[in-house]
């Protein structure tokens, strides 16, 4: 059974596949492997269905820690799911375990940083921010989160050297280029603000803040 359900597996049906194991399990509860290969079904299936059954989603990762209690994925993408349902307290409680589990987590660590941002936590934002950097020093989301908390708290310094280095690791991330954009602007610099609108927007057409901002500049000068 348990190589039934590895077939599925690799063919992507993996609610198939987590039945067979859960079957397997049933006849040999003993085996290693099969509760490690249930839980990497279970927080495969509940990634596939996450947009479409959000609740499905944090039962498939719910089932897979009570057969793989030290999981990290499974507390990170569970992690997820509540800061996307706005239960910021229980998102972070997944996180930490994520980290516990998985010290060097940079995603677990930033995602803990937005949601401080988002409570105007600034000081705990940065911390975790920074830990991410710790595990990923080229992680552009949490260079460009770095940038955007340093720019709120009126350290334009360090915002520049943190929006300069996320779009030094990823040329395309059009979000920095519109952040270095209002950092340009507030230092005063019209024309290398004007440069970062329009190279966002070459980057992401349709996106209406840099176009706005742009716009904006170009009335100044």
């Amino acid at each position: 059974m348990s190589n039934i359900g590895a077939v599925c597996r690799q063919q992507g049906n993996y609610q198939a596949a987590a039945d067979w194991y859960r079957a397997a399990l049933r006849i040999n509860p003993n085996c290693e492997t099969t509760p490690m290969n249930l839980a990497v079904c279970l927080i495969n299936r509940g990634l596939q269905i996450k947009a479409s059954d959000p609740k499905g989603a944090i039962r498939c990762y719910t089932e897979a820690l009570v057969h793989c209690p030290t999981n990290a994925n499974a507390y990170y993408n569970l992690g997820v799911s509540y800061a996307e349902m706005h239960k910021y307290d229980k998102a972070l409680v997944n996180y930490q375990l994520t980290v516990h589990f998985d010290p060097r987590c940079a995603e677990a660590y930033n995602n803990m940083g937005v949601i401080f941002k988002e409570q105007e936590n600034l000081d705990k934002a940065l911390k975790y921010y920074h830990m991410a950097i710790q595990c990923n020093p080229r992680f552009a989301q949490t260079l460009n989160n770095l940038g955007v908390a340093y720019t709120t708290s009126g350290k334009l310094t360090e915002a520049l050297e943190y929006l300069s280095r996320a779009v030094a690791v990823a040329p395309n991330y059009a979000e920095a280029y519109n952040n270095l954009g209002w950092l340009f602007w507030d230092h005063g610099d019209l024309a290398q603000a004007l440069r970062m609108y329009e190279r966002c927007i070459e980057l992401s057409p349709t996106s209406k803040n840099p176009s706005q901002n742009r716009h904006s500049v170009s009335s100044c000068t």
